[in-house]
């Protein structure tokens, strides 16, 4: 039946395991390097960001969609029609 063969399945990956310890190490070491490759790249974007000037981006705000998709006149960066 289904019991005895999930049984059957589990002592064999047990005798596999037994047989063959270090397969436990190779999901523990890509936990590893994605943690080094997330911490790696955590500290190049926030490398990059804080090379931005402080005048580069705008304070204010923008009071509807218009000006701020630069179509509005007093905010427009391109000349429509």
């Amino acid at each position: 039946s289904r019991i005895r063969l999930a049984i059957a399945l589990n002592k064999v990956a047990a005798e596999y395991l037994a047989m063959n310890p270090t397969t436990v190490l190779v999901p523990v070491s890509q936990a590893f390097v994605a943690i080094l490759w997330c911490l790696c790249w955590f500290y190049s974007a926030s490398f990059l960001l804080s090379q931005v000037p402080d005048d580069y981006t705008p304070k204010g705000f923008y009071a509807n969609y218009s000006e701020a998709f630069g179509t509005e006149s007093p905010c427009s960066i391109y000349e429509f029609g």
